[in-house]
């Protein structure tokens, strides 16, 4: 759905709107939304934000800020707001393993790791509709870029090699006798 826009930087300025249209090119030829408080295309802008001088430039910026009382106090709160919402990748991997394990394993297994392969849960400890356990049974070693895919979703034919699935009616029998 295209979003109505003025057709003058005026019109926008008035309506209170961030963008105008044109319809024409700009100078480097991109025929997008402008800028009402520059003129500046959209598309221009996102070219001179995406530069590794400006990158870099943002990244030492943020850790100034960081420094400071104010950036110090909102960290915290976003630390703190990640915990109660259990996002803390820390808390994750401490909640998800068992007090049982035997972390040695654990430590020798991700040693173990060979080169551009990585660590993954084939149960995600944060799935949309089911979480696994922190242990050597659901880790695996597969390539990077398949992990980057894969994110934190579950594989139907890696969860059936690693789940033993039950036989409900055998169990419900097992239960009776």
């Amino acid at each position: 759905m295209q979003e109505k826009l003025p057709n003058n930087r005026e019109e926008a300025l008035k309506l209170g709107l961030t963008f105008y249209r044109t319809g024409k090119p700009c100078k480097r030829g991109h025929v997008s939304k402008r800028y009402a408080s520059g003129h500046q295309c959209l598309e221009c802008r996102k070219l001179k934000d995406s530069t590794p001088e400006r990158m870099a430039y943002q990244r030492e910026r943020v850790k100034r800020y960081a420094k400071t009382p104010k950036g110090r106090e909102l960290k915290r709160r976003k630390r703190l707001r990640a915990y109660a919402l259990g996002k803390d990748r820390r808390t994750t991997w401490a909640d998800r393993t068992p007090k049982w394990i035997n972390k040695d394993e654990i430590i020798e297994f991700i040693k173990s790791r060979p080169d551009g392969f990585h660590l993954d849960h084939i149960v995600p400890l944060r799935g949309a509709n089911v979480c696994g356990l922190h242990v050597v049974e659901n880790l695996q070693f597969i390539p990077a870029d398949q992990n980057i895919r894969k994110s934190n979703k579950v594989i139907p034919e890696t969860l059936e090699a690693a789940v033993c699935l039950l036989d409900i009616d055998a169990a419900l029998d097992d239960l009776d006798k």
